[in-house]
């Protein structure tokens, strides 16, 4: 787990492969204060872990797995929406994202889970 604008480590967590990266990301959720806000890609987006994560009172920022569709509780003027997932009540930011490089046209719809209200 590393800070953002200077890369500072705050914590690290290793061992052998048959554990695997989300479970020893749980392993790093204590080291999560209020202050901060978790940045984390589509494998991370277990119910477990956005429960932890909430409950150590960190905020998230998480890009959903493609195949996760949470339910529409609220949609919100901006065309997010709320939903609950693992009794976790979330923000759903669904975002279409395009690049273009020397020849090749990428990108897709992401959609991203967060506890960020506004």
């Amino acid at each position: 787990m590393c800070e953002t604008s200077t890369r500072g480590l705050i914590t690290a967590a290793f061992g052998p492969a048959l554990k695997g990266e989300t479970d020893y990301a749980h392993d790093l959720v204590s080291h999560l204060t209020s202050d901060m806000l978790l940045l984390a890609d589509g494998a991370f987006d277990s119910n477990k872990l956005l429960a932890d994560v909430v409950a150590q009172g960190a905020q998230l920022l998480i890009r959903a797995t493609s195949t996760r569709r949470p339910p529409v509780l609220a949609l919100l003027p901006d065309g997010s929406y709320l939903t609950r997932i693992g009794g976790v009540r979330l923000r759903v930011v669904e975002a279409e994202i395009r690049s273009r490089t020397a020849g090749d046209d990428f990108g897709g719809t992401y959609r991203l889970l967060t506890t960020l209200s506004d």
